[in-house]
């Protein structure tokens, strides 16, 4: 299977699934681009600005100042500049050729966005294979899909021998691979992907998923014998303490 060996989840700054020391992840680099962005220093394309004092500035420095406090996204400005958020306040995009600026005392041929132009990345952490976690809240559902057993929704399907079905058993099969979504329905079975192959109108009401899990808790719902809830696998990483 052409997969990293390592998860690689999308940071929300929601409650997440997973409670992970934050010395267990590092950021993702390259990271995927949003866009270059139209940016002057006064105007607040992402919410935060890091104000550590760096001596470099690169994906990864920025990356990591971010992460400690649970950002969506990190941006790169100036060559020197690093901003964190959870939302992108600035439609106006540039083209790349803006975003060329090369990054503060960085390999030669790293870009931190522009004089007039912030570069945008969502920021990504890696979590190795081996880490223990611990399942802490629900994940957010992407909501109800008609499912029927020879369709794909979803990718690929965990074929693990599991003995017990609900949403961490599902999610951390789906982790290892560095899937971006899991699915349960029927009650036991567990879908993995990175993309949702049925459009937004395939969506049914939430009560068709309903199905018991399998050897769960009483209560705990995988999907439905016609349907499947889709879910964000999402991982939190502890803030630091002031």
């Amino acid at each position: 299977m052409l997969f990293s060996t390592l998860a690689l989840i999308l940071l929300a700054a929601v409650p997440g699934v997973f409670g992970v020391p934050a010395s267990a992840v590092f950021p993702l680099v390259p990271a995927p681009s949003k866009g270059c962005y139209y940016w002057r220093s006064y105007e607040h394309l992402l919410e935060y600005k890091s104000t550590n004092n760096f001596t470099m500035m690169n994906q990864e420095t920025c990356a990591r100042a971010c992460m400690d406090w649970s950002y969506k996204y990190f941006g790169l400005a100036n060559g020197d500049r690093c901003y964190c958020g959870n939302e992108i306040s600035g439609p106006a995009k540039l083209d790349k050729t803006y975003c060329n600026q090369q990054c503060k005392n960085a390999e030669f041929g790293q870009k931190c966005g522009g004089h007039s132009a912030m570069e945008i990345f969502d920021l990504i952490v890696k979590v190795p294979e081996t880490r223990q976690t611990s399942a802490v809240f629900s994940a957010p559902s992407k909501g109800c899909y008609y499912w029927r057993s020879n369709e794909i929704l979803l990718e690929y399907e965990s074929t693990n021998n599991f003995t017990m079905m609900n949403q961490e058993t599902c999610a951390r099969a789906c982790m290892k691979w560095s899937y971006k979504y899991f699915g349960l329905a029927n009650g036991d079975r567990c879908f993995c992907g990175n993309k949702i192959l049925l459009p937004e109108d395939m969506k049914l009401d939430k009560k068709y998923c309903n199905q018991q899990c399998k050897n769960a808790e009483w209560g705990q719902k995988c999907g439905g014998l016609i349907a499947m809830e889709i879910f964000d696998v999402i991982v939190k990483v502890p803030k630091k303490r002031a």
